[in-house]
């Protein structure tokens, strides 16, 4: 679990899957610049590659870089549309990513575009999942980013040997920041070769997501909407 106002400034929080808790690592900095995390991503490796993204400026949907030979490359997309400047073109790119290291292949779902990708280790396109028209974003007029109105497409990813899941929420922003305890989403379950076994309904609007080894268990959050400080860990079987 990861958490970004804990009391005792620890980072990530690690339990068992009876809930118990584990420990806590990860310190944060001292000064507004100082590092204070590591933006994971799930299972982002294959042998000596590395798959991610930087925190720092992004030049595409996701980099390859292989630690050998020390070379980087970004993987883009044509999605045809221009942009005031790159800051809001880098914020249209934000995704969720996950890698299976053994069959080499990359599953990026983006937030803003209702888009699911699938790349191999070399990061070329094999196939795309498309659930409605590929739009613009809807830009703010204030601030170099996307409009409140805009839509949350996928929230979270993650992976197992034989599925990859992905978290949709397919709300604006807006809906998620007044009323997110009446909303609902749906949980897409693909297999790697790209193909789509299941779509579950959410009873509620979950976020960060988990799936045990076995493809039985979902773990999610949820916010307390009694008290916003805390978060709720739910346990739910497929």
């Amino acid at each position: 679990m990861i958490t970004y106002g804990d009391a005792d400034e620890k980072f990530i929080h690690v339990y068992d899957t009876a809930f118990n808790f584990k420990f806590s690592v990860s310190d944060k900095g001292k000064l507004f610049s100082e590092f204070n995390m590591p933006q994971f991503f799930n299972t982002n490796f294959i042998d000596s590659t590395f798959v991610g993204k930087s925190i720092d400026m992004n030049y595409g949907s996701f980099f390859i870089y292989n630690s050998t030979s020390k070379e980087k490359k970004w993987i883009k997309f044509n999605h045809k549309f221009r942009y005031p400047d790159k800051k809001y073109e880098d914020q249209s790119y934000l995704n969720s990513i996950c890698v299976h290291p053994q069959k080499k292949k990359i599953i990026v779902a983006y937030r803003y575009f209702d888009l699911i990708q699938l790349y191999d280790d070399e990061g070329k396109l094999l196939q795309e999942c498309c659930f409605s028209k590929i739009q613009k974003p809807l830009l703010s007029t204030v601030a170099s980013g996307m409009a409140p109105e805009a839509s949350f497409y996928n929230l979270s990813i993650c992976g197992t040997n034989k599925y990859c899941y992905i978290l949709r929420a397919n709300k604006t922003g807006i809906q998620l920041q007044n009323q997110p305890q009446k909303l609902s989403g749906q949980l897409i379950v693909m297999d790697w070769s790209g193909n789509i076994k299941n779509i579950y309904p959410c009873p509620e609007l979950l976020y960060s997501i988990c799936v045990d080894a076995n493809d039985t268990y979902l773990f999610a959050t949820i916010d307390n909407y009694n008290d916003l400080e805390y978060s709720f860990i739910r346990k739910y079987k497929l």
